[in-house]
């Protein structure tokens, strides 16, 4: 994350600029399915086809991100936004793959979510003003 958000800022400013933060982002997304295949060989195996479509989707998008490294800059953001594409779809292609695919959400953990969600925009707001105004009389 730290390498995403380091290279974030010259995205799009050059030609050459989008190589870090599309190998960070890759490697994240690679990341990611090694840790869904090693958690694939510990779930019961009525859950390993839902596994399985997560690291899929993940290697699949990652694969178009580097693919785009290739790409000119048109097509370049019409990649990012196949990989994207694939990204959010595996999931719900998984939850498919089970017989009873109800979720079930505890509701003090969600409250608890919006809470330290509500503590985040609001440090960041006054970060933002501090920021802004520190270097005004």
């Amino acid at each position: 994350m730290l390498g995403i958000s380091a290279s974030v800022e010259g995205v799009g400013a050059q030609p050459g600029s989008t190589v870090g933060f599309v190998v960070a982002y890759a490697v994240l997304r690679l990341l990611l399915v090694w840790l869904f295949l090693r958690a694939r060989s510990h779930t019961p195996s009525e859950l390993r086809g839902f596994v399985a479509w997560y690291a899929a989707g993940n290697a699949l998008g990652a694969v178009l991100w580097l693919a785009s490294l290739l790409a000119p800059a048109p097509l370049l953001y019409v990649l990012w936004a196949v990989a994207l594409s694939v990204e959010l779809l595996a999931p719900i292609l998984a939850v498919r793959t089970l017989d009873e695919p109800l979720v079930s959400f505890h509701p003090r953990h969600i409250a608890e979510r919006y809470g330290l969600f509500t503590i985040i925009v609001l440090g960041e707001s006054v970060l933002a003003v501090a920021s802004g105004t520190a270097g005004t009389e």
